[in-house]
């Protein structure tokens, strides 16, 4: 498989096998809230997932060969994961930091213009990091209505 690393979020639903949205991130609600700052940080951090998808198309590399690819993406990731992170509700602002911890020592690798090392690359199919991608992932589910459906094949 070619998603050697991907932003945290993304992956989460690689993994799981997603890669199509179905809701709104967006979009007035009819029922008042009474958990405003919580439905604002789940708005924000689900608009940072969707923008982190729809970006992966045109920075994902198209060729692992070529270093201006990996660095552009490697850029992305960093950048992305600052996001992610700024935007993490409470709920699991540790896991997507365990995530970001992670897919940030490939980002620099990528950023340098070659492949992130073995050991980075091990750390994504570590249980910690699992454990952590599951919580995301049902977050990104729950409350942004991403929801997992076609595996990447190659």
């Amino acid at each position: 498989m070619r998603w050697t690393v991907l932003g945290p979020i993304v992956l989460a639903l690689l993994v799981a096998g997603c890669g199509s949205t179905s809701g709104s991130a967006t979009g007035g609600s009819s029922a008042p809230s009474s958990t405003p700052a919580a439905v604002d940080s789940s708005a924000a951090f689900c608009g940072v997932i969707r923008d982190q998808i729809s970006g992966l198309n045109s920075t994902f590399p198209k060729d692992f060969s070529s270093a201006d690819q990996l660095k552009a993406y490697g850029t992305y990731l960093e950048e992305t994961n600052t996001r992610l992170l700024a935007a993490a509700p409470p709920e699991i602002h540790a896991d997507v930091a365990a995530q970001v911890a992670v897919s940030n020592e490939s980002a620099a690798a990528y950023k340098s213009g070659s492949l992130p090392p073995a050991a980075a690359s091990a750390k994504l199919r570590a249980a910690e990091y699992r454990a952590a991608a599951a919580k995301v992932l049902a977050y990104a589910k729950d409350k942004c209505g991403i929801s997992p459906s076609v595996a990447p094949t190659s």
